[in-house]
């Protein structure tokens, strides 16, 4: 991936010099003025058109994403909110059916950091504290989705967002004694 990286620099170089010279070349030239002129407006507004079609279509396709993301991370927050309200009991075979749902939908959709990050909540949620896991989980929805997380973003705000007073004294009482490295 790396040598990509470097083959596209080098390349990048070497096409921007060579347009150089050969702007130098072209201005310095004899050509008509106004030819000069005409040629560059043209050159002008034909990578223009280029960039501009380019970031459109980068943009229908961001804009095509983020709605089929929304879609899929509503389904995990409807199946999350059933269980937190006790609407579905966590053990039966719909739950287990609409997560599997969740996560094939989730292998299309889903950053590599939000998979990776559903993984370590799935193997790691009863054997160290939840309200991180469950954090870690919210953060790179969000952050997928597009949110950006400030630098006053108190850790633990999102799962504190859906407990009572009560749970959320109980969370800060947890939250103070965690071991950050579980930070994701």
């Amino acid at each position: 991936m790396k040598k990509n990286n470097i083959l596209y620099t080098i390349l990048g170089f070497v096409i921007f010099f060579a347009f150089t010279y050969a702007s130098y070349k072209f201005f310095s030239s004899k050509i008509d003025i106004q030819f000069k002129i005409t040629i560059t407006s043209s050159l002008i507004a034909f990578f223009a058109y280029i960039v501009s079609n380019y970031q459109i279509k980068k943009r229908e396709i961001e804009e095509r994403h983020f709605s089929r993301k929304a879609e899929v991370y509503q389904k995990f927050f409807n199946i999350y909110f059933d269980l937190l309200t006790q609407k579905k009991d966590p053990l039966s075979d719909q739950i287990e059916i609409e997560m599997f749902e969740f996560k094939r939908e989730l292998l299309t959709w889903g950053s590599s950091k939000l998979i990776e990050i559903w993984i370590d909540f799935e193997n790691n949620y009863m054997s160290r504290n939840p309200i991180i896991s469950i954090e870690n989980l919210l953060k790179a929805v969000r952050e997928d989705l597009g949110h950006v997380h400030s630098s006053n973003y108190k850790y633990g705000n999102l799962v504190k967002l859906l407990l009572t007073q009560e749970g959320r004294q109980q969370a800060d009482e947890l939250l103070t004694n965690f071991d950050k490295k579980n930070i994701i």
